[in-house]
């Protein structure tokens, strides 16, 4: 599973469908965090990992637009280490999926710790997503 665009398969990588693209693995935070793209779909999500799977992010990339897919990426970074730091608020009794009711609480300096990793993994990241999302795009325009 190295470099851009490499395809791997659903039974190795987290039940992912068998459209998804590994990019890269980057550090997030304190762990190192699976990047990929899915270039079927749009939108991202973001796993803090089960067991010992480790954290990923994947962003569908299907007719976005590169800041579209920047968005995407910068949000789940975010997220992500604002969940394991323990910012992130489920209302209570909830067993939605849906992340509208999640609240993100931090102080100044928290949320200043929060972008400053999620900056750090976008610099290592974004050169390696726009290789990918450029390479799924041409193969799209391709068809």
């Amino acid at each position: 599973m190295r470099g851009a665009g490499c395809r791997v398969e659903k039974e190795k990588v987290l039940k992912l469908p068998k459209t998804v693209i590994f990019v890269c693995s980057a550090r997030l935070g304190w762990h190192k965090t699976l990047v990929y793209i899915d270039p079927t779909t749009r939108g991202a999500n973001w796993c803090s990992g089960d067991n010992d799977d480790r954290p990923w992010i994947c962003v569908g990339v299907n007719r976005c637009w590169w800041p579209g897919v920047v968005s995407a990426l910068l949000h789940e970074a975010f997220e992500c280490v604002a969940d394991a730091r323990g910012h992130v608020l489920e209302p209570l009794g909830s067993f939605d999926t849906d992340s509208d009711g999640t609240t993100l609480l931090m102080t100044h300096a928290q949320f200043s710790w929060v972008a400053a990793k999620a900056g750090e993994f976008l610099a290592d990241v974004l050169p390696k997503i726009q290789k990918a999302f450029n390479k799924a795009k041409k193969a799209r325009h391709a068809q």
